[in-house]
């Protein structure tokens, strides 16, 4: 069974020189790579939600099976395709817009440390938009208010010292350092083994999101 997406796309390295002594840009997604993606998100096929093992039905008799599948009314469950996370080294220019609010505290939904500048690249190939905010978890008759994207997690690479996560128009956009020695020596910062987790839920019941890793910035004396 189908039950969850890993999407990879190839955001390139750098634009073509527009002089031959010029700087090229970072490289973006391009329409033909919206397109792709826009398709193959409209062949996967719709699961019961939030998901549920089938228990010990594939044990036989070893396992006793649970008399009930699960403890939510039938009323809670819904037909909406599986969660899926993105990945593609570049980072969109929308990882840098503003983040969502959190609605119990009203504190920013921004985990992490930005010690890059802006990574994404200059010309914005409209992909947020054009591409992951249309591609629905659900069925094209949902409502509007009932629709969400399919995609929720943005993952990149590309800016070597941040480790941060950010909630933008309901996609968490992650900026993950690769703790390169070179790249973080550059900062004065040092990559250590770490965890952090934060909660949210966003109609589909409880997501819990982690990280691996965190920067310490150097003391003095």
């Amino acid at each position: 069974m189908h039950i969850f997406t890993l999407y990879f796309l190839d955001s390139g390295d750098y634009q073509a020189r527009a002089l031959p002594w010029s700087t090229p840009d970072y490289d973006y997604i391009k329409q033909s790579q919206i397109d792709w993606f826009l398709n193959t998100s409209s062949h996967i096929q719709p699961i019961e939600r939030p998901f549920q093992p089938d228990g010990t039905k594939d044990l036989g008799h070893v396992w006793q099976r649970r008399s009930t599948r699960s403890s939510r009314q039938s009323a809670d469950r819904f037909l909406a395709k599986p969660n899926a996370i993105m990945w593609f080294h570049i980072p969109l220019p929308e990882a840098y817009d503003a983040a969502d609010k959190d609605t119990t505290d009203g504190g920013d939904l921004d985990v992490g440390d930005q010690l890059d500048g802006e990574g994404s690249s200059k010309h914005n190939g409209g992909f947020f938009n054009k591409g992951i905010k249309q591609a629905f978890a659900e069925s094209s008759s949902a409502s509007s208010a009932m629709q969400t994207a399919e995609v929720k997690v943005l993952s990149h690479g590309h800016c070597h010292v941040t480790d941060r996560c950010r909630r933008v128009d309901g996609i968490w956009c992650a900026l993950e350092n690769v703790q390169l020695t070179t790249g973080c020596a550059l900062m004065g910062v040092r990559p250590t083994p770490g965890t952090a987790s934060w909660d949210s839920t966003d109609g589909f019941g409880f997501i819990r999101f982690r990280t691996m890793g965190r920067l310490l910035r150097p003391t003095r004396g």
